[in-house]
C-alpha cells in the first residue's frame, strides 16, 4: 500500500463533531469516499497516533498561534472544499455542444 495523504484531511473526518461535519458535508464521510485520498488504499497510520487526536491536537495549535474560531471554520472549510473538489469529474465536450 501507498502511503497517506496529508495528514489534516484524516484528521477532519475523523476528529471535527457533527456540526463541523454538517457544516462542511461531511457527515457519515470517510476516506473511502473521497478520491484524493482513497487512491493510495492506505487509511490507517503506522505508527499508532490516531487521527482523532491529532484534530485535538491541531485545534490547540491553532488556539496556540490565534486563529479565531471564525478563521478555524473558513480553514477547515477550505480543507473540506478540497476533498470535495477531488471528487468531481470533468468531461471533455465538442465546440458544437457549447453553442
Amino acid at each position: 500500500a501507498g502511503e497517506r495523504n496529508y495528514h489534516v484531511f484524516y484528521e477532519l473526518l475523523e476528529g471535527a463533531d457533527n456540526d463541523y461535519k454538517g457544516l462542511m458535508y461531511l457527515e457519515d464521510k470517510s476516506p473511502s469516499d473521497f478520491k484524493i485520498l482513497s487512491r493510495s488504499g492506505t487509511f490507517d497510520r503506522r505508527d499508532g497516533v490516531e487521527d482523532f487526536d491529532t484534530y485535538s491536537d491541531l485545534m490547540d495549535a491553532f488556539e496556540t498561534i490565534g486563529i479565531d474560531a471564525c478563521e478555524e471554520v473558513s480553514i477547515l472549510s477550505v480543507t473540506a472544499a478540497v476533498l470535495h473538489m477531488g471528487n468531481l469529474t470533468f468531461t471533455a465536450i465538442s465546440s458544437d455542444e457549447c453553442a
